[in-house]
């Protein structure tokens, strides 16, 4: 996760600074943020049977630099650590599972000149999957997110974010992610058919002008 970030950091430094080169505003803002997240089910191809996600809260970091008027050009960077459960499989056993979310996109405001701001935002990347068992392999697979919400800066370099998003992620095929967590001790508990995670997060944040 920290090498995400530094890396998210410094591309914001190098970009902001050559895009707002000549500017008297801010060349990029920095938004840490907390978050809870919501998931869809994911569904066994062979047999039907349905685990779901638990419900958790988020942590990540958004970067944004201006580009045109109207519009932000965004890094976002989530972490989410769940448990997925195994009852359908036959067992009753969690397994603990981490998802990371590293994307670029763009923002869109609307009356950026008042107090207020609302916006859209969309971003495309990647999501990796970690899980605890013993036997299972990190994967990443393609994604997207997409939402919106309110900025407010009462002062001219530190505001707040308010927003929600709908996140999708194509689960592969041949992903050994779940590989080792069935119940009985080995194997695969899930055998996914290329379906899409479907997840939504509410956050909020301070943004930092620089």
């Amino acid at each position: 996760m920290q090498h995400h970030i530094k890396a998210c950091v410094l591309i914001a430094a190098l970009f902001g600074g050559s895009i707002a080169s000549g500017s008297d505003g801010p060349s990029f803002g920095v938004t840490p943020y907390a978050g809870f997240r919501t998931s869809s089910n994911l569904e066994d191809s062979d047999t039907g049977a349905k685990f779901s996600m638990a419900d958790s809260s988020t942590y990540g970091l958004t970067l944004s630099i201006p580009w045109q008027p109207n519009t932000e050009l965004e890094f976002w960077y989530s972490h989410q650590s769940t448990d997925i459960d195994l009852s359908a499989a036959g067992g009753s056993r969690n397994t603990n599972m981490d998802l990371d979310y590293l994307h670029l996109g763009g923002t869109l405001l609307f009356e950026p000149q008042k107090y207020a701001v609302p916006f859209f935002v969309f971003t495309i990347g990647a999501t990796r999957v970690d899980s605890s068992a013993p036997e299972a392999k990190s994967d990443t697979f393609p994604s997207f997110s997409v939402g919106g919400g309110w900025q407010f800066f009462p002062e001219k370099r530190v505001g707040l974010r308010l927003e929600g998003r709908a996140l999708g992620t194509l689960v592969g095929n041949n992903s050994a992610v779940f590989c080792g967590v069935n119940p009985a001790g080995s194997g695969c508990a899930i055998s996914l058919s290329g379906d899409m995670l479907w997840q939504f997060e509410l956050m909020a944040g301070a943004t930092f002008r620089f």
